[in-house]
This record gives C-alpha cells, sequence and structure tokens, in this order.
C-alpha cells in the first residue's frame, strides 16, 4: 500500500530551501521507492534542469519502471 504522504498533489514550497537544494542530486544511492517519491513531487521540473528527477529518473529506468521512448512506437 502506497503512503497518504506519496499521495499529495502539492507542489513543493521552495521559498523556505536554500537556492536548489531540493533539486539537487542525492550523495548517495536513491532508492526505488526513493525514486517514485522524487518524480511526484518533481512533476513540475524538467529532467535537464532538476538534478534530483534525472537521478530518478535513471532509477526508475534501470529498475525497468519507466521506458523512455515507447510511447512513439506506432507513431
Amino acid at each position: 500500500m502506497i503512503s497518504p504522504i506519496l499521495r499529495t498533489s502539492t507542489s513543493m514550497d521552495t521559498s523556505v530551501w536554500m537556492p536548489r537544494f531540493p533539486h539537487d542530486a542525492l550523495d548517495e544511492t536513491m532508492s526505488l521507492a526513493a525514486a517514485h517519491f522524487a518524480m511526484q513531487r518533481h512533476r513540475d521540473c524538467s529532467i535537464t534542469d532538476c538534478a534530483r528527477k534525472r537521478t530518478a529518473w535513471k532509477v526508475l529506468v534501470a529498475a525497468g519502471r519507466i521506458h523512455p521512448g515507447t510511447h512513439r512506437i506506432g507513431k
């Protein structure tokens, strides 16, 4: 069961953080659960501009949870 925290739909209030803090890549390896959470929390971020979302994307691709470019097949 997914934790209710993961279901929040509010965007992060970055005014309370140091600049770039919530968007910086983590120093440690990101778990699969943390990657899902990061993708949800950073849904408005670009993968090219947000290191945290980029790291989460790579973790989910490596785990087979995201298949890049598959939406283009058949078009």
